[in-house]
């Protein structure tokens, strides 16, 4: 989690000189609502204080939720999204290592829910220089091999892949490939959402598989829906996938079938020799 946090910085420096203190007046508010309802909800729970409350969880999950919130965002937007986030999100699917869902995710999905308006009014297009920071920070994660390489390639790949021939055939109706990557925090989501290893995949092919997923139903959201919450709404519904994804493309032993697959043959079992 430090790694993590540590990598963020620079994307965190960049927004804030795009878009001024506001940046970390969310960040410092989400952080400290996070480790208030981080401890309610272990003291509720009567786990632990001190190990749950050091492994810096929440503050990621709180900085991530942050950076993705306008940032003249009203407190109670702010609020709202981190109690989702943490107690719905993550404590009442079983803490740590238990959500099926990246809490992060949940708490900007609720706001956009919630509050729309609010929500597109303050979003600040990104520069060039900015989605830079992000991906260094990004690629000092893969260097550290805090991640693994095919779910950001898989979501970065696959969006300037199926959106450029959507580009090229009516420029007019679709964005080019190089404003969906500028257009907010598919860069940032690529290296450091997309790749949580709890709700995401964890077999190589599966990321793969993932990362494009998300990216697919993250164009179609924005090409037919035109919501602000796109991003949001296509890492959830990949979530949902990730378990069915990661049991049909494990890799099989020799003779091991999945469940639900029919036997080849007039055996059933698998026969081994003595």
């Amino acid at each position: 989690m430090a790694r993590v946090l540590l990598a963020l910085l620079p994307g965190i420096a960049a927004t804030t000189l795009l878009s001024g203190p506001g940046v970390l007046w969310q960040i410092a508010l989400a952080v400290t609502l996070a480790m208030a309802f981080e401890a309610i909800m272990l003291r509720l729970r009567g786990a632990a204080l001190k190990p749950a409350l050091t492994d810096l969880s929440a503050p990621l999950t709180a900085v991530l939720f942050a950076l993705l919130l306008p940032p003249t965002a009203p407190w109670w937007m702010n609020a709202a999204g981190v109690a989702s986030a943490i107690v719905v999100a993550k404590h009442l699917f079983g803490g740590l290592g238990h959500n099926r869902f990246n809490p992060a995710m949940v708490g900007v999905a609720v706001v956009v829910i919630a509050f729309p308006a609010e929500f597109a009014r303050g979003i600040v297009a990104a520069e060039a220089w900015v989605v830079a920071a992000y991906a260094l920070g990004g690629i000092l994660l893969l260097r550290a091999r805090v991640i693994a390489w095919q779910t950001p390639v898989a979501v970065l790949g696959t969006t300037l892949l199926l959106g450029l021939p959507f580009w090229l055939h009516d420029p007019g109706s679709h964005p080019s490939p190089v404003a969906h990557l500028l257009s907010g925090a598919l860069v940032m989501a690529a290296f450091f959402i997309a790749t949580d290893p709890v709700s995401g995949c964890s077999t190589p092919r599966g990321r793969l598989v993932f990362g494009a997923g998300v990216a697919l139903l993250m164009l179609a959201i924005r090409r037919w829906a035109d919501d602000p919450g796109a991003l949001a709404f296509a890492v959830l519904l990949m979530n949902a996938a990730a378990p069915l994804i990661d049991r049909r493309l494990r890799p099989r032993w020799l003779g091991e079938r999945r469940r639900g697959d029919a036997p080849h043959g007039p055996a059933s079992d698998v026969v081994k020799d003595d």
